[in-house]
């Protein structure tokens, strides 16, 4: 049983917004909060957002279910800033992986 309420959405598309986000997971549970992360600079997504839960079940119920390629779902506190980016890289690179392998 998940012991947190928020979920880390990576790979998500640059047109993606806070509210494809709320509509596509609030099927898991009610919805405490959506953020999806822009540059501060250009205001652009970049790629990866927070779903937080008013419970903790539908975490539980959305890591049991969802795999795909290049969206990587994580339950998580709040990450550390060098955890978070390094967990990026990693991520950037797995997606990069399978699009590779997947295109042979």
């Amino acid at each position: 049983m998940s012991k947190v309420k928020k979920v880390f959405v990576g790979g998500i598309s640059p047109d993606t917004t806070e509210e494809h986000m709320e509509e596509y997971f609030s099927s898991y549970g009610r919805i405490e909060s959506v953020q999806v992360i822009t540059d501060k600079e250009t205001g652009k997504s970049r790629g990866f957002g927070f779903v937080t839960y008013f419970d903790y079940d539908p975490v539980d119920k959305i890591c049991g279910k969802i795999r795909g390629i290049c969206i990587v779902i994580t339950a998580c506190s709040e990450l550390p800033k060098v955890l978070f980016l390094a967990l990026s890289v990693i991520f950037l690179f797995v997606c990069l992986c399978m699009k590779y392998l997947g295109n042979r």
